[in-house]
């Protein structure tokens, strides 16, 4: 049986729960503080407006369940340019920063495949190693990595990529994937089956009309 949590550890926990939560409604209060945690965490400025009521009813929420409680915690996105692919995940990204305004900074991450790279390469320059650099991404509590074969594919951008996808995969991490390249032989042109097997799962095909020009995306859930 459990032991009873002594008076003062009680008061001490909710003293740090209510001054927690001023810091919270503080920045909810202030769109300087918010916006500079969204743009901190990577979401573009065009979406930090961007609500669940975007996208057909329960898609965010189900996308968010998965990442919170599912059996594999991850996404893929995938779907032609325009289609809401990078709105959508802001929308999720969003609700996570929302639930721990205090502490979301270094716990929720946009990043694409690219700016990963390049921060590996400049590293090197600064004496820094590739796992060092590498272990800023695998341990967030969100990690959404957009564009995904976009960028010129090598040798080093699979052993990169592989080293996260794997470590998330692993310790089944909500990691969030969102390519263009949205049919599966083209991507393992690209990749391994290897990374593509720690990847592909609860995938959702972004359709219709491209959404800078119609706003009304339709949206595929793949089991």
């Amino acid at each position: 049986m459990a032991k009873a949590e002594p008076d003062w550890v009680k008061r001490d926990r909710e003293q740090r729960e209510r001054e927690h939560a001023r810091k919270c409604a503080r920045i909810l209060k202030t769109p300087e503080l918010l916006h500079g945690i969204y743009k901190d965490c990577g979401i573009a400025s065009e979406f930090w407006n961007a609500k669940p009521e975007d996208f057909p009813k329960g898609v965010v929420a189900n996308a968010i369940g998965i990442l919170q409680e599912g059996k594999r915690r991850s996404l893929y996105l995938f779907g032609k340019p325009g289609r809401g692919k990078t709105h959508f995940c802001s929308v999720v990204c969003r609700r996570f920063i929302d639930r721990d305004l205090v502490d979301a900074l270094g716990k929720v991450c946009f990043v694409s495949l690219t700016q990963i790279l390049l921060h590996i390469r400049a590293g090197f320059d600064e004496k820094r190693s590739e796992e060092r650099t590498l272990a800023e991404y695998i341990h967030k509590n969100l990690l959404c990595i957009d564009d995904i074969g976009v960028t010129r594919t090598s040798e080093f951008t699979r052993e990169a990529f592989f080293y996260i996808a794997d470590y998330r995969w692993r310790y089944n991490l909500p990691t969030v994937y969102i390519t263009d390249q949205h049919y599966v032989r083209m991507l393992n042109e690209l990749f391994t089956k290897k990374i593509m097997s720690r990847i592909y799962h609860n995938r959702i095909h972004f359709k219709g009309r491209d959404r800078r020009q119609d706003n009304t995306p339709a949206i595929e859930v793949q089991e």
